[in-house]
């Protein structure tokens, strides 16, 4: 993926959630949502955005940090909503367990995706040719 596609999936990123958060406010500005009742969900938005920075991958970081964006997203919500007795004092080690995880496929990836790579450098290439 060339840069300049990894920049506007970020950006278009920042510019959903800008949008979600202002309507929020908004919303609670006028009394229709709570914002307290709302708030609880925030989390969720790192999920999206890990499943963002996981869909087409550039390279095996792409993925381990959205599998990372993903996971503490989930992690947190777990903690804020209790599910099954979890909360920040008795859930860090699954931390540890998803940093062992990552650090094991980490080589998978990289090997899985370096000819997807040279086959995006080759795009790139003709594209530039091309103009």
């Amino acid at each position: 993926m060339s840069p300049h596609i990894s920049r506007r999936r970020s950006q278009t990123m920042v510019g959903v959630s800008l949008i979600i958060l202002g309507t929020v406010f908004f919303l609670d500005q006028m009394d229709i949502v709570a914002m307290q009742d709302v708030w609880q969900y925030w989390p969720l938005m790192l999920v999206v955005g890990g499943l963002i920075r996981m869909t087409d991958p550039a390279s095996p970081r792409d993925v381990s940090s959205g599998c990372w964006t993903m996971l503490i997203g989930l992690w947190l919500f777990a903690n804020f909503e209790g599910w099954y007795g979890i909360n920040f004092s008795n859930s860090w080690p699954a931390l540890l367990i998803g940093w062992g995880i990552t650090m094991l496929l980490r080589p998978v990836l990289h090997q899985r995706l370096a000819g997807r790579q040279t086959v995006a450098d080759a795009i790139t290439k003709e594209n530039k040719n091309a103009l």
